[in-house]
């Protein structure tokens, strides 16, 4: 009996595993489970960054011959930031320059509590640096993504259509798709902070004790940064034109620059004040960029940190 639960348990192990390395051929699997294949290697860089889904998009040294990290994961916390920093130090030359990407509504967000949005850390953080971590979960996440769901296995016959938007140089869009593509993410957005508009500063107010936690991480950040060295920068990337006109002055310095001011005498490069990359052909929507809006952002962002000093 005893050796037919160990066949039975041998024959299961090759089974998930082959399924597994099918699996990992799949156009399903690349659109929903390379997010942190970027991160791997050990070459040493002189520009790091982190920063959620719009860092992910508009930064890549690569387009201009410098060596950097990109951290940012689509979504990401400041408290992820802040994890995934301290996770690659050994990878930062002396000296190096960290961009601290903040977008908009970034202190306004605690921590991201969905699984999906979490488990990716599996594959990158050491159990220590996860909070709640599980040995399962781990596995799955960094050896058996197959095992998410038991549709994963069909997809070995009914896959999906590769995603290569981050190859796009452009946004296929017209600018009324633009425009609506910015609505439907600034609903999602207030449903998701349970706000009326993006409009009125005095809904700060719901958000006193996450502005005091998440500024606190930020300083924190920059803190960790000068004690070893490197050269902390504050960032804030750009969005098109259609998405900037939903938010007020009054909501952004409550929101958003209050808390910039507030973290410290370091340098602060507002890419999203720049009206030259604010035009919708950069990005593949409304906020995300595309590779030519990639390129041309790096490039800004790497000129405007030479005049920092």
């Amino acid at each position: 009996m005893l050796g037919i639960i160990i066949l039975i348990v041998v024959l299961l192990a090759i089974f998930i595993t082959l399924a597994e390395k099918v699996f990992e051929g799949t156009n399903y699997y690349k659109n929903n489970f390379t997010e942190t294949d970027k991160l791997k290697g050990t070459e040493k860089v002189d520009y790091v960054n982190m920063g959620s889904t719009f860092a992910y998009y508009s930064i890549d040294y690569s387009v201009v011959g410098e060596k950097g990290l990109n951290l940012a994961l689509c979504p990401q916390s400041l408290e992820s930031d802040f994890k995934m920093l301290k996770h690659f130090e050994d990878r930062y030359n002396q000296e190096a320059t960290v961009f601290i990407i903040i977008s908009d509504l970034a202190f306004a967000k605690k921590r991201y509590t969905e699984a999906k949005t979490n488990e990716k850390y599996y594959k990158v953080l050491k159990a220590s640096e996860i909070e709640g971590y599980n040995i399962f979960k781990a596995i799955r996440a960094k050896y058996f993504p197959v095992l998410y769901s038991w549709k994963n296995f069909l997809r070995f016959h009914w896959d999906v259509k590769p995603n290569n938007e981050f190859e796009l140089r452009v946004n296929e869009n017209d600018r009324e798709a633009v425009e609506a593509d910015a609505y439907t993410r600034c609903q999602s957005w207030m449903k998701e902070f349970r706000l009326s508009n993006l409009t009125d500063a005095y809904q700060g107010e719901l958000y006193k004790d996450t502005f005091s936690y998440t500024g606190g991480i930020v300083r924190d950040m920059i803190k960790w940064c000068v004690e070893r060295g490197f050269k902390p920068v504050l960032v804030n990337l750009p969005v098109s034109s259609e998405m900037e006109s939903n938010f007020s002055k009054e909501f952004l310095d409550r929101f958003y620059y209050d808390h910039i001011r507030e973290a410290g005498n370091v340098p602060f490069i507002d890419l999203q004040s720049k009206s030259q990359l604010s035009d919708y052909l950069l990005y593949l929507d409304s906020c995300r960029a595309n590779k030519a809006g990639r390129e041309i952002i790096t490039r800004v962002l790497l000129r405007e940190a030479g005049k920092t000093g």
